[in-house]
């Protein structure tokens, strides 16, 4: 599909996890064409290929940010201690609502870690795209 600007995004940027009781989550994300009221964050085993972890069998956590974290594209999440993530597990900024472009229904949109994090303590960053290697023009 072309690019276009006005479809709805989430991308998380980066990612940590502060191991010990109680468990903390600091992620950070961009959207664009969606609103930041509508971001919650949801921690999930369930790889980012699978929309909806719970009816695939998968366990999820999803918790709402502060309001200037919304806006802010940056929360940090304390779980309770009754709330035991899995060992390891994807951190996602998804819309609570579901969202349509051009006639077509996206349902929840949602931006991922592209790995599992340890409960134990990881930190994860998206990186930029290198760029091809420079080389010297041949006259």
């Amino acid at each position: 599909a072309r690019y276009d600007a006005t479809r709805p995004t989430i991308v998380v940027t980066d990612a940590s996890v502060i191991g010990g009781c109680p468990l903390r989550v600091r992620v950070r994300w961009l959207s664009a064409n969606v609103s930041s009221t509508d971001m919650w964050v949801r921690l999930t085993d369930a790889p980012p290929l699978v929309n909806e972890p719970g009816p695939a069998g998968y366990t999820s956590i999803d918790m709402r940010p502060q309001p200037e974290e919304q806006q802010n594209g940056d929360a940090t999440i304390i779980l309770r201690a009754d709330r035991q993530p899995p060992v390891s597990f994807y951190v996602r900024v998804y819309s609570c609502r579901n969202l349509s472009f051009a006639d077509a229904f996206l349902g929840f949109e949602f931006g991922t870690t592209l790995h599992a994090l340890r409960s134990s303590g990881e930190s994860w960053k998206l990186a930029a795209r290198r760029q091809a290697e420079e080389r010297p023009e041949v006259v």
